[in-house]
């Protein structure tokens, strides 16, 4: 059986401040303080997928470095793509 774990970004900075969105000092700590728990819990992940936004790849990153595996960019996941692609 495979699972499917679906994990929104953290807390990003407002677009006048970044316009590119990067994660806050909060949204990188409480992306950690999730990613440390999920890896002490035992969850194993093949892959990380993420949008490419930098508020996502950070996400992803952390994600990633907790749980052991890679992260990539992938089409199909920007916040007005069709799920019907990915699903």
């Amino acid at each position: 059986m495979s699972r499917l774990y679906l994990v929104r970004h953290g807390e990003a900075k407002p677009k006048d401040e970044d316009p590119e969105r990067g994660l806050t000092d909060v949204g990188l700590a409480d992306v950690s303080g999730m990613a440390a728990w999920a890896a002490a819990a035992g969850i194993r992940v093949d892959e990380i997928r993420h949008s490419g936004k930098l508020r996502a790849q950070q996400t992803a990153e952390i994600l990633a470095e907790h749980l052991g595996t890679q992260s990539q960019a992938v089409p199909g996941l920007a916040p007005n793509d069709d799920p019907a692609g990915i699903a």
